[in-house]
């Protein structure tokens, strides 16, 4: 999917807030390391439920397999083990062990009956073994390690892809004692890093006739244990701050991969070429989108105010963008002389994106932001 709509994007800021110092890593390299010992000490285990037991030891539920060995689940595969038992897993964690542990097992036994296998995702710790993922016998892993380990290629081959440095711009060199901002994290459940290419930046005309040079970068997102799809968005961006909120961000292209099917197979031939992916996004023109843009900037969506918000209203109203938000976009649009012309594709997608940083519910933002975004289709 690909947007020309300006954004500032928070998913990188979110978790550079959130992630505990244990979670941080000051290098790609330093991220791969961890997850290469990660599953160094993990095995997968596909079993019949019906020869699973769960039990209570010592105030603690425990997973006991088919030979006898038991495993401690973390938060995350007691919740996957709830939802295979059909119970909710946040009511039973307020139980006492020897309630939750029968409940769970009750549900399960049910699940055997049903001829369903599961693979357990088992992890050998410093206190003993760990259950880490209870999934079904359909889901393909992909591994965090071999994630990072593209990452590490990718910055052997292609350099130029750094962490990002707060307030610097495409083309500027890094200033004598700045830092980067190590954006690399990693979980027992997930990773998550977002690396920049300033060298390669993309000029990109502004509707007043002015032009701007813009970097490229990329996230990447897994969840090796089932909490997440494996997610890359790759983005033209004006710069980071120093909270590492992603700011000006355009031309956003997603990839998602869900854990089923043939995920290894599309990883092995999609992902596995992510090397050549982001050599294409650091080197590619910008020529189509700018053309994209002066459609949008040509197309009108009526002639008169009044048709236009009439018009609007007709294709969005039953998804809830407001007569009050339609008239306060094309107000915005009148009041700023680079968006254009009012009336057009281009000056309505900026000023419904304008309306929605306004908005104080996530929500109401995202809301706006995809009519938005179906809106500037009109423009391919």
């Amino acid at each position: 999917m690909t947007s020309q709509i300006t954004q500032t994007l928070s998913h990188a800021s979110q978790q550079w807030r959130n992630r505990p110092a244990d979670e941080r890593f000051p290098s790609i390299v330093a991220l791969r390391d961890h997850a290469v010992r990660s599953r160094a000490v993990s095995s997968e285990v596909h079993v019949d439920m019906g020869r699973v037991r769960v039990e209570a030891r010592d105030g603690e539920v425990v997973v006991v397999g088919p030979n006898g060995g038991g495993a401690y689940p973390t938060h995350h595969a007691f919740g996957q083990l709830a939802s295979r038992a059909g119970a909710p897993a946040g009511y039973l964690r307020t139980l006492p062990a020897e309630i939750a542990a029968p409940a769970v097992a009750h549900g399960l036994a049910r699940v055997a009956e049903e001829g369903r296998e599961s693979t357990l995702l088992m992890r050998r710790s410093a206190t003993g073994r760990e259950l880490h993922a209870a999934t079904s016998t359909k889901y393909a892993r992909i591994w965090n390690s071999e994630i990072a380990q593209r990452l590490v290629d990718l910055q052997s081959s292609q350099p130029w892809w750094t962490f990002p440095t707060a307030f610097r711009h495409a083309g500027q060199a890094a200033k004598p004692g700045e830092k980067e901002l190590p954006v690399a994290f990693a979980s027992d459940s997930d990773m998550f890093t977002f690396l920049c290419d300033y060298e390669h930046g993309v000029e990109v005309r502004q509707a007043d006739g002015s032009s701007h040079t813009l970097a490229r970068g990329f996230t990447i997102s897994n969840s090796e244990v089932g909490a997440g799809r494996l997610e890359a968005k790759f983005f033209l961006f004006d710069y980071v701050c120093s909270n590492v909120l992603i700011w000006g961000a355009r031309v956003i292209r997603e990839i998602d991969l869900v854990h089923t099917g043939r995920a290894r197979d599309r990883f092995a031939s999609g992902f596995g070429a992510l090397e050549d992916d982001l050599a294409r996004h650091a080197l590619s023109s910008d020529r189509t989108d700018a053309e994209a843009v002066a459609r949008a900037q040509r197309l009108l969506v009526a002639d008169t105010k009044r048709e236009v918000l009439s018009s609007l209203y007709g294709s969005y109203g039953k998804r809830g963008l407001g007569k009050g938000a339609i008239e306060a976009a094309y107000t915005v649009v009148e009041e700023t002389p680079r968006y254009g012309d009012p009336r057009s594709v281009w000056g309505l997608v900026n000023g419904l994106t304008e309306v929605s940083q306004r908005e104080s519910h996530a929500d109401g933002r995202r809301k706006l932001d995809e009519i938005a975004g179906d809106l500037m289709s009109r423009a391919f």
